[in-house]
C-alpha cells in the first residue's frame, strides 16, 4: 500500500490501514477455504472479518463487499454464483457480529459523531478519483499524486497482461481477474454513481483504499499465470516484481521518515494538524466551530479557557486514563468541563454520580454541582450500546466455537490417525 507508507506519516493512518492492509488478505484466503460451505463460511470468514471490523471499519466495509463479489464470481452458474455471495456475506455478517462489541457502538453513535465525516468533500469519493485531478494531489503535491495513479496502473496492466494465462492454468482465476477489475473501477471517475447511491460504500471516503485489493489480486493472477508461461517471460516477470519491490521500497523510506530520527517524526506528527481527522470531533463541538482544534495553537487554548469554570482545578493522578479527577471546593452550579461532551461521560463527586450533558455554548462537557463538593471525578461509563454489542460478540463467538469443534471433530471421524 504505498499511499500509507508514502504520503500520510500521522499515526492513525499507518496504525489502522497497515493493520487492515495484513488482514485483507487473510480475508480472502479465508473465502477461498471456506469451499462454498456454510459452516466453513461462518468459522473462516468470521475472524478474519471480525478482526478487520476490529482494526478499521472503512476497509471492511470495501473488503466486505469485494469479498462477496469474489466468492460469487468463482462459479459459471448464475444460481451458484448467487449462493456463494450470499454464503460470503453471511460469513461478513457473522463476522461483524464476534466484532459487535466495537461495532454496534460505533454504528448507534453516528449521530453523535460529527457530521462532517460524512458530507465534508475533501474526505468524499467525488472529490478523490484517480487518473484525474483531485484533492489528494492537490493536498499532497503532483508527485505523491503520480505514485498514486501508478499504484493502479501498474498492477491493472500486469494483471490484464496475465488474464489469458491465469484462465487456462486455473479457470476459477475469473474470480480473481473479475474481482480485480471491480476494485479498479471503483477507483476511477465513472463508478461515481455506485458511489452516491450505496450509502454504505462512502463510509470508504477514499476510492483510492480499492488500491490493496487491486495489487493483491493482481499479484495472485501473476502467480497463478506464471506456471503457464515460457522461462523467458517468468524471468522477466519475476525481475520487473524484484525491481519494483526494491524501487517501492526505497520511495517509500525516502518520502515517509526521509530516514530521520524517531523524536523528529513524533515532533512533526505532534505540529501537523492532518492527523486529526474530523470524525474524531463530537457533533456537539463541530456545531460550535472546534473544528480548527485540529491544528493546535495558543488561541485554541486561549478559546477553551474562556469556557471553563474558572474555579475548576486541576486534581491528583487517576487510576485510568479514562478518568479526570479536578478540585471543585471552590465551585457550585453548572461547571464547564475541559471536555469535550460524547455520551458516556458521568461525574462522580463522593458517592453521588452527576448526569453530564453538552454545554450549549461551547460544546464542553457540564455537571450541575451542589455545595460542599471538594472532588470531581469524570469517567467514562458502559454505554447500552455497547452491552448490547458485547452481548452479541459472546453469542457469536460461543456459536463459532462450537461450529469449529464440530468440523474438528469431523474431520477426526474421517481421517483417523
Amino acid at each position: 500500500m504505498p499511499y500509507t507508507a508514502l504520503i500520510n506519516p500521522q499515526i492513525r493512518l499507518a496504525y489502522a490501514e497497515c493493520a487492515a492492509a495484513m488482514v485483507i488478505p487473510l480475508f480472502f484466503a479465508a473465502i477461498d477455504a471456506a469451499l462454498g460451505d456454510v459452516r466453513r463460511t461462518i468459522v473462516f470468514v468470521g475472524p478474519a472479518t471480525a478482526l478487520l471490523a476490529i482494526v478499521h471499519l472503512p476497509s471492511t466495509v470495501l473488503a466486505g463487499g469485494l469479498g462477496a463479489i469474489y466468492a460469487g464470481l468463482g462459479y459459471r452458474r448464475l444460481v451458484l454464483a448467487l449462493r456463494g455471495s450470499a454464503l460470503a456475506a453471511s460469513g461478513v455478517a457473522f463476522g461483524l457480529g464476534m466484532a459487535a462489541y466495537f461495532v454496534v457502538p460505533a454504528v448507534t453513535l453516528l449521530n453523535d459523531i460529527s457530521p462532517a465525516a460524512l458530507t465534508d468533500m475533501v474526505r468524499s469519493p467525488e472529490t478523490n478519483f484517480l487518473l484525474i485531478a483531485n484533492e489528494f494531489r492537490t493536498g499532497h503535491g503532483a508527485l505523491h499524486g503520480l505514485l498514486l495513479d501508478l499504484s493502479l496502473v501498474i498492477p491493472l496492466a500486469a494483471c490484464l497482461a496475465t488474464a489469458p494465462a491465469a484462465l487456462r492454468a486455473n479457470p476459477r482465476s475469473r474470480a480473481i481477474v473479475g474481482t480485480c477489475l471491480i476494485a479498479a473501477v471503483l477507483t476511477l471517475p465513472v463508478s461515481g454513481f455506485v458511489w452516491r447511491y450505496l450509502p454504505p460504500l462512502r463510509m470508504v471516503q477514499f476510492p483510492w483504499r480499492a488500491l490493496l485489493v487491486v495489487s493483491l489480486l493482481a499479484s495472485t493472477c501473476v502467480a497463478v499465470a506464471l506456471p503457464v508461461l515460457k522461462t523467458v517471460i517468468r524471468r522477466v516477470i519475476l525481475c520487473s516484481a524484484a525491481i519494483l519491490a526494491v524501487g517501492n521500497f526505497a520511495i517509500a523510506l525516502r518520502l515517509s521518515d526521509g530516514f530521520t530520527s524517531a523524536a523528529s517524526r513524533t515532533q512533526q506528527v505532534l505540529q501537523e494538524g492532518g492527523g486529526d481527522a474530523p470524525e474524531y470531533l463530537p457533533a456537539d463541538a463541530a456545531r460550535q466551530g472546534w473544528f480548527d482544534v485540529a491544528h493546535p495553537g495558543p488561541g485554541n487554548v486561549t478559546r477553551a479557557a474562556a469556557f471553563v469554570s474558572p474555579c475548576l482545578r486541576k486534581g491528583g493522578e487517576t487510576a485510568s486514563a479514562e478518568e479526570l479527577t479536578f478540585d471543585v471546593h471552590d465551585c457550585s452550579g453548572r461547571l464547564v468541563l475541559p471536555q469535550f461532551y460524547f455520551p458516556g461521560w458521568v461525574a462522580v463527586t463522593g458517592t453521588a454520580a452527576l448526569p453530564v450533558a453538552p454545554d450549549p455554548h461551547s460544546g464542553l462537557a457540564s455537571a450541575i454541582l451542589g455545595e460542599g463538593s471538594r472532588t470531581l471525578l469524570l469517567r467514562r461509563k458502559m454505554l447500552g450500546a455497547e452491552k448490547l454489542g458485547a452481548a452479541i460478540s459472546i453469542v457469536c463467538i460461543v456459536l463459532w466455537a462450537a461450529l469449529a469443534f464440530q468440523i474438528v471433530g469431523q474431520r477426526q471421524r474421517q481421517h483417523p490417525g
